[in-house]
């Protein structure tokens, strides 16, 4: 009985789903990848001062020479995707008034 057991587990972990889940687009839900062999998901890089890259989310490596330029890569799993989008604050805006000559800074939506 218990060898039983033990083939039944093994054949389980031979044909379980083992492929990355990642999100394709944006406001979408993790899928999984058509690429099985992929490990790696992409997504837009969050650039200081300018705010997230206008880069589209997928399966496998960044595309070409974007790599931590405009994309970040994550190592993905089968269960929930590792390349879910930023959130990000209100933006804001500084300036000097050239009439008083103070930092003034406001938010924006």
């Amino acid at each position: 009985m218990r060898s039983m057991i033990i083939v039944l587990c093994l054949a389980y972990a031979a044909v379980a789903d083992e492929t990355v889940k990642c999100i394709l687009a944006p406001g979408g839900n993790a899928t999984a990848c058509k690429d099985t062999s992929a490990t790696l998901c992409h997504m837009a890089k969050f650039v200081e001062y300018t705010g997230l890259a206008n880069q589209t989310s997928g399966c496998g490596a960044c595309p070409g020479e974007t790599k931590d330029v405009t994309c970040m890569e994550c190592t993905g799993n089968n269960e929930t995707a590792c390349n879910v989008p930023q959130v990000t604050d209100k933006s804001f805006m500084c300036y000097d008034s050239l009439t008083t000559m103070t930092l003034k800074c406001s938010h924006t939506r």
